[in-house]
């Protein structure tokens, strides 16, 4: 423990930007993956209305699934070790 109370070797500051960094690389895979189903399958829309839903109700998941990871992650990297 240094003098001023905190754990050395944790910059909080560069996890968060590391968190942030997967966070939007997950995103970003999310996004081509939706756009790719898109261009694969153009007639998906056509053929089933709840299409949009579905795939919206999807990528929500997605993002929040990675969200949790995230977090789970954050608190990996944070947590005190006695």
């Amino acid at each position: 423990m240094s003098q001023d109370g905190h754990q050395p070797g944790v910059d909080r500051a560069s996890v968060f930007m590391l968190l942030l960094l997967l966070v939007g690389l997950v995103v970003a895979v999310v996004m081509i993956v939706a756009v790719a189903l898109g261009w694969v399958m153009p007639s998906f829309w056509e053929v089933a209305p709840f299409a949009h839903a579905f795939v919206t109700a999807i990528m929500i998941a997605v993002w929040l699934l990675a969200l949790g990871v995230t977090g789970l992650l954050a608190w990996t990297i944070t947590r005190r070790r006695v």
